[in-house]
């Protein structure tokens, strides 16, 4: 067997694909919409808030944007609380983040806390 075959099905088979339609459901119904994806993580427009696709296919975290006032990101974790609770979504608040633009090159910095 060719080695570098054999890498490219290691890969392949290393591949998580990430339920993207529980996230859609539970978003269904607000002014969120998803923006962008990378590999894990789920970017919502404006960047309020990030969310992360865990370990087990069913589950989520999610993580809002440091930059909000505190009643701000009180009221959009009770209201995803109460979201996944209705559409039985597991859902895990995981804290704040912080996204940075780099000037120079195309590179987004965050920081999780």
């Amino acid at each position: 067997m060719n080695k570098k075959n054999d890498s490219l099905t290691q890969e392949k088979r290393e591949i998580s694909f990430r339920p993207l339609y529980l996230l859609e459901r539970l978003l269904d119904q607000t002014d969120y919409l998803i923006s962008y994806t990378y590999e894990d993580l789920v970017f919502i427009e404006h960047s309020h808030i990030l969310f992360k696709f865990m370990d087990q296919q069913e589950e989520m975290g999610f993580y809002i944007n440091s930059s909000l006032d505190q009643e701000s990101r009180d009221r959009i974790r009770h209201h995803m609380s109460q979201k996944a609770e209705k559409e039985r979504i597991l859902l895990f608040y995981l804290g704040l983040f912080e996204m940075e633009q780099d000037k120079d090159v195309e590179e987004i910095k965050l920081r999780f806390f």
